[in-house]
């Protein structure tokens, strides 16, 4: 009995000490409803979790908020699959693919300022590439025929040695 009160209290202390951290996830419909101008509380309600993450920036001393959200995704029976039916078929209450929305606020008001998500930022990149590709071509219009044969011919590297000419 003795051996039996002592194990289970030992197991009550070794239990006691592991903790797992479980975010609480928003989701997508949710962060469309953040305004420009919310205070750090208006945006938690809004979204209805806290954050799960924290960072200041040092050169501006904004601060960075992040929340984890994950969008919902329709499940298609499998004879629904190549129909019309699976447009609008299944159960759309389910959620997956996780990801991070970054919620930047002002140092001085503390209001947010904007917010990105991951595919956010990696779209971004692309769009800058793109519009920096604009840029080089307005600045002369004649390289863009050269540019447009060698994307043509897919030359990974034609921009690069069009525009170092």
């Amino acid at each position: 009995m003795k051996n039996l009160i002592i194990s289970s209290i030992l197991m009550l202390a070794l239990t006691g000490c592991s903790k797992k951290i479980i975010p609480n996830y928003t989701t997508v419909q949710e962060i469309y409803n953040l305004k420009k101008g919310y205070s750090m509380d208006k945006v938690n309600s809004t979204l209805g979790v806290g954050p799960y993450e924290f960072y200041t920036n040092f050169n501006d001393g904004n601060k960075v908020l992040v929340y984890k959200y994950k969008k919902q995704y329709q499940l298609v029976p499998i004879n629904q699959q190549d129909s019309r039916e699976s447009l609008s078929g299944g159960s759309a209450e389910k959620f997956k693919n996780e990801g991070d929305v970054y919620v930047i606020f002002d140092q001085k008001s503390n209001d947010m300022v904007y917010y990105i998500t991951d595919s956010g930022r990696k779209l971004a990149k692309g769009i800058i590439n793109q519009s920096n590709q604009l840029k080089l071509i307005k600045q002369d219009p004649t390289k863009y025929k050269e540019l447009y044969s060698a994307m043509q011919k897919n030359d990974k590297f034609s921009f690069l040695k069009i525009f170092s000419k």
